[in-house]
This record gives C-alpha cells, sequence and structure tokens, in this order.
C-alpha cells in the first residue's frame, strides 16, 4: 500500500486556480465597492468640526494655553481644549459607524477586512499558499503571541483611548498645522485608521465572546471559499480532461496493476469528484494510452468544498483548555465529523508520497502521527517527496532549495520528538544510508481548460 499526501501543488500543477492569491482576487472583485469605501477611510478621512465656530474655538483655546495671563487661566483653557477634543473623538467614532454599518452584510466577514487591510496597508506580495493565512490567523489569536491588536478590538472605549494617545493635550507645539484640529485624525496613520475600522465593525457585529465571534466569522469565511472552489472545479471540468487529471496522479505514484494508493489530500477538491457525482466511485481510468483499474482510497483531511471547509492552526502550542484551542485543526475536525469523513490508516504501508504540500508547521500534528503510527524509524517504509516545476523559470532553483529545506525540517523536527534523541538526531542520515529517503522531480502534463 502506498500512501500518498497531496497539497494545494497538485491543484497548481493541474492549472486549478485554488490559491488563495486566486481567492482573494475574486474576494475584491466582489467586494470592490465596499473595499473602497474602507480604501477612503484609511487613505484620506477628513472628519472636521460641526462648524467653522467649534475650530475657531479650538484656536482661541490654543492661544490661552500659551499666552494667558495666569496659570488658572492657562490651566482651564487646557481642560476645556481636552474635552472638546474628546467630544470630537466621539463624532469621528460615530461618523465612522454610520460609514461601516453601510457596508455589512454576509459577503463581508472580518477575516476579509482584516487580511484585505495588511494588503492594502503594507503592499508586501500576497501570499501563495494557504499556511501563510493559517499563520496569520494562529499569530493573531494565539496566547502566547504579544497581540495588542485583538486587545485592542475589545470594545470602542480602546479606540476613543488610542485616539487621544495621538493628541498632545499637555504638550501642544505652538507651531502645530491648523489642519490638527481641524480633522480630528489628522495625526491618526493608516494603520491606526485600519484598527478603528476593525474595531468599529466587531462592535457593530459582536454579541458573544470575542473568540467565538472570531471562530463564526472564520466559518462564514470559510463557506464563501468552499463556494469559490465549487464554481472553479465545476467550471475546469466542464471540459473532458478528467483522463489527464487522473493520468498526472498516477504518474506520481508510479502506477502499475497491483497499486492501491491511499490517498490524504489536504486539498478542497477531490480526484474522485472531479468527473461528476454520478462516475465518483468508477474505478476505471485512462492512463499513458491504456484502459486501467485502479482502486483508491481518499481521504480529504480537511473537507471538500461540497460539504464543509475548514481552516486551522496546529495544536501543538495551544493549551487544551485556553479560549484559543476552537481554533485548532484538532478542534475543528472533532467538531465537524459528520461532514469530514475520517478513515484510519491502512495497516500496512511501503511508502509515503509527498506531493504539492508546503509541509508547513500547521500540519505537523498530521505528519507526525502517521511518522509515530508507522514507526519509520524502525521500519522499511521509504520517504518519497516529489515536486513539478512550473510557473518563472528563474524561480526554479530557489523553488527547489526551499523544498528541501522544508523536507530537512520536517524531518529534523520529528526527530526531536523522538525519545531516543540520538536515534532522532541521525534519522535523516539513517533514511538516507538506508535508501529510504527520495527528493525527485516529476513533470506532470499541462491542462487546457478553455
Amino acid at each position: 500500500m502506498k500512501i500518498v499526501i497531496i497539497g494545494n501543488g497538485f491543484d497548481l500543477a493541474n492549472g486549478l486556480l485554488t490559491r488563495y492569491e486566486d481567492f482573494y482576487n475574486y474576494k475584491v472583485r466582489l467586494l470592490e465597492d465596499k473595499y473602497k469605501v474602507i480604501r477612503d477611510v484609511l487613505s484620506n478621512l477628513v472628519i472636521k468640526s460641526k462648524s467653522r465656530d467649534k475650530f475657531t474655538l479650538y484656536k482661541s483655546i490654543r492661544n490661552t494655553i500659551y499666552f494667558g495671563p495666569t496659570n488658572n487661566e492657562r490651566s482651564n483653557s487646557r481642560h476645556n481644549l481636552e474635552e472638546s477634543l474628546n467630544h470630537d473623538i466621539e463624532l469621528v467614532l460615530n461618523t465612522l459607524k454610520e460609514i461601516i454599518e453601510n457596508l455589512i452584510d454576509d459577503n463581508l466577514t472580518f477575516w476579509d477586512i482584516y487580511f484585505w487591510g495588511k494588503k492594502e496597508l503594507f503592499g508586501k506580495h500576497l501570499e501563495h499558499r494557504w499556511c501563510d493565512i493559517e499563520d496569520k490567523i494562529e499569530k493573531f489569536i494565539s496566547e502566547n503571541h504579544n497581540n495588542d491588536e485583538l486587545a485592542f478590538i475589545f470594545s470602542l472605549k480602546s479606540s476613543h483611548e488610542l485616539i487621544k494617545t495621538k493628541i498632545p493635550f499637555t504638550d501642544i507645539d505652538n507651531n502645530i498645522s491648523d489642519d490638527y484640529f481641524e480633522n480630528i485624525l489628522y495625526a491618526c496613520d493608516k494603520f491606526l485608521r485600519f484598527k478603528l475600522v476593525i474595531s468599529i465593525f466587531m462592535s457593530i457585529k459582536k454579541d458573544e465572546d470575542i473568540y467565538l465571534y472570531l471562530f463564526n466569522e472564520l466559518r462564514k469565511f470559510e463557506k464563501s471559499f468552499g463556494m469559490y472552489i465549487s464554481s472553479v472545479f465545476s467550471n475546469a471540468f466542464k471540459n473532458d480532461i478528467y483522463d489527464t487529471y487522473i493520468s498526472n496522479f498516477l504518474k506520481l505514484i508510479d502506477y502499475n496493476n497491483s497499486t492501491q494508493p491511499f490517498i490524504i489530500n489536504f486539498n478542497y477538491t477531490s480526484l474522485k469528484r472531479a468527473r461528476g457525482v454520478k462516475k465518483a466511485y468508477e474505478n476505471n481510468y485512462e492512463h499513458e494510452s491504456a484502459k486501467i483499474t485502479c482502486v483508491f482510497t481518499e481521504i480529504n483531511i480537511h473537507g471538500t468544498y461540497d460539504k464543509k471547509c475548514i481552516f486551522g492552526i496546529d495544536q501543538s502550542d495551544i493549551n487544551s483548555i485556553s479560549d484559543q484551542y476552537i481554533f485548532t485543526k484538532t478542534y475543528r475536525k472533532l467538531k465537524e465529523q459528520e461532514d469530514i469523513v475520517n478513515i484510519g490508516l491502512p495497516k500496512k504501508c511501503s511508502d509515503i508520497i509527498f506531493y504539492g504540500h508546503s509541509l508547513s508547521k500547521a500540519d505537523y500534528s498530521y505528519f507526525q502521527s502517521i511518522f509515530d503510527f508507522y514507526d519509520i524509524y524502525h521500519s522499511n517504509i521509504k520517504l518519497i517527496f516529489i515536486y513539478s516545476l512550473y510557473g518563472e523559470e528563474s524561480q526554479y532553483e530557489s523553488k527547489k532549495s526551499e523544498y528541501l529545506n522544508a523536507i530537512i525540517k520536517l524531518i529534523s523536527d520529528y526527530g526531536k520528538t523522538m525519545d531516543n534523541k540520538n536515534h532522532g538526531k541521525n534519522l535523516i542520515h539513517k533514511l538516507i544510508i538506508e535508501d529510504r529517503l527520495t527528493i525527485k522531480e516529476i513533470p506532470l502534463q499541462k491542462i487546457s481548460y478553455s
């Protein structure tokens, strides 16, 4: 029996648009009008005093602070200024609340805004891999992360206080721009304005525990993703290209008549469902111009687009009694058992084949369990890591190096979990000298969906 672990790289090598970037671009198009409003808030929001008289009052108060005849008058003026600014802060927050209330619907979730804002603010390249998104979720909610963002968005009071930190009540520069008082957010950068948007968004929608709210928003985000993958999958396989798709898979496992692969699929797509529900459980395929029969078992470890998709974080560093545990993949799989089928590993295994998986930390618990189950140190099982090169040719060498480093880290980190630490340290060396560790390139046939 060969165990085949496939990740998003398999879909990508077959031309399916299932990267996070693809989904992100789809959501940006869907929510374009809403994002334009938020972008305006981040870029050039000007919420002025209700009247020019109020602005004149600020200038008068400021002049008294600096040039008042007595200390008492100057002190009273500072107090008046703080009260006036506090009042305008409330006006700002109420105005923002009105703007954001008009944006809210089932398509726009907290996580949509959060990921969009990160990209918009920092202008970095967009992550292609889903593990990068799960890593961002983990950093946002982890109790071990010094997360000022999460503390900030608990209440609008926090928003108010944060704006006040940007206004120098006790040390006002005499040369400060008049715009500072005309626009209460003059001193707030884009990042602070984004925090205000997030804070107000949550204050409107949140009627439950903060983590439960974030969890429910994640489920809406996942549902939207499932709908996107469904449209990609159904459109891609309208043409008669399934035989090429499955042939690419059979090439990975070096198919012969005795091969019965056990597929652990980390994608939300399915090899069996690709040719339609009616034919999903047939075992006849075309491979290398020949009709063959291949019986294989497939489990989608994180669900499928037509039932349930789950995103989650690794449970290794999360306390099982903490509020954050509901975001772990372990908890998610337990909770969604009705929609995500789990099948026990086969007792016998000759090879464990990896293809298209980033080997990210988020899935280490799965790999450790598999390696433990088959006791790879003492067994004869071979670990085979396969890759295909596609995309920009100039990036081929860096991609190969990145994959090699991920393999080394995976096996090394697993070695650290072994009871015999010396065995753990020499695990890679042992696999190499026993010819049980293989890394190789297999080009797949390109598929045209047009």
